[in-house]
């Protein structure tokens, strides 16, 4: 193989394999306390009887 393929080849797979860590959202934005993490995992959820025990 050429050098220039071979470059190219990991260009492509360095794009598409990064390409999805671009498009997430940064999960620990605004994060102070455990609190926040639970209100945000848990919202518009109902918990059934036995998770709200603990």
């Amino acid at each position: 193989m050429s050098l220039k393929v071979v470059v190219l080849m990991v260009l492509f797979l360095l794009v598409l394999l990064t390409s999805a860590c671009w498009a997430e959202e940064n999960p620990f934005a605004n994060v102070a306390e455990p609190k926040d993490v639970i209100d945000k995992a848990f919202a518009g959820r109902k918990l059934d009887p036995l998770e709200g025990m603990g």
